[in-house]
């Protein structure tokens, strides 16, 4: 899958294959969705034992790797159906953030949506998913009893400093 390399002001540059973009550190984009229920808990999906990346952590109800040439919003409403298996758009944008990941800048546009479920897990990349209140996530990742991933860690960070942007 190729996807576009960007500058630092998250402009694209070029394209790589998407394996390769880490070891290149080139900077890329990724889009994430925080699909909260109508009680306000937020979903979050365990990543598969088999993953190279995190395996068995905790993160995003959604993540997308933009494809070359793709949106944030196309990203993540192409993934959503994919991971979760229900044609989900997000309903709002809470903002972009860029993150540090291995020697790469990653700029992150994290979106939200509301949906109940059910969801057909995709089983090749995630174990399960879990609708939990956001205050209990605050309190497993203080204290220490889940693993999230750097990414999930960062994007909770930000959407708890953030409104909706509606």
């Amino acid at each position: 899958m190729l996807i576009d390399t960007v500058d630092p002001l998250d402009r694209p540059i070029g394209t790589a294959v998407r394996r390769d973009v880490l070891a290149t550190k080139e900077n890329f984009r990724v889009a994430h969705l925080f699909l909260f229920n109508s009680a306000g808990e937020l979903l979050l999906q365990q990543l598969s034992p088999n993953r190279k990346r995190h395996p068995r952590a905790w993160g995003s109800s959604v993540a997308s790797y933009l494809f070359s040439g793709e949106t944030y919003e196309e990203a993540i409403v192409r993934r959503t159906a994919q991971e979760l298996g229900r044609a989900i758009s997000p309903a709002w944008l809470f903002g972009l953030t860029p993150m540090k990941d291995d020697s790469s800048e990653k700029f992150i546009g994290l979106y939200g949506a509301v949906d109940d479920g059910p969801f057909d897990e995709d089983r090749d990349h995630i174990a399960r998913v879990e609708f939990l209140p956001v205050e209990k996530i605050e309190r497993l990742m203080k204290k220490g009893e889940r693993e999230f991933t750097p990414t999930f860690r960062h994007l909770f960070s930000f959407f708890r400093c953030l409104q909706p942007v509606r």
